[in-house]
């Protein structure tokens, strides 16, 4: 059986057991989605700490309420 996309993650971070490493390692389908997962979260490690400006902080929270918002007002027309 091959791994869940959230098992492959835990792989690519180094976790998981060992005979699902082993699977993941020898099969067609699954190696090569675990090298495309480590070569990803080599890339993010690679990138800057940032912290968003105060501006920035805002304009998420909009749209955050935004999103509430709608998921909210879709709730109650199905009701």
């Amino acid at each position: 059986m091959h791994p869940s996309d959230s098992q492959l993650d835990a792989l690519a971070r180094g976790e998981g057991p060992a005979e699902l490493v082993a699977h993941a390692k020898s099969c067609e389908r699954c190696g090569p989605l675990l090298r495309e997962r480590r070569a990803v979260l080599g890339l993010l490690q690679e990138l800057p700490d940032v912290e968003p400006s105060e501006l920035e902080w805002k304009r998420i929270d909009r749209h955050v309420m935004d999103a509430l918002d709608r998921e909210q007002a879709s709730r109650a027309g199905r009701r």
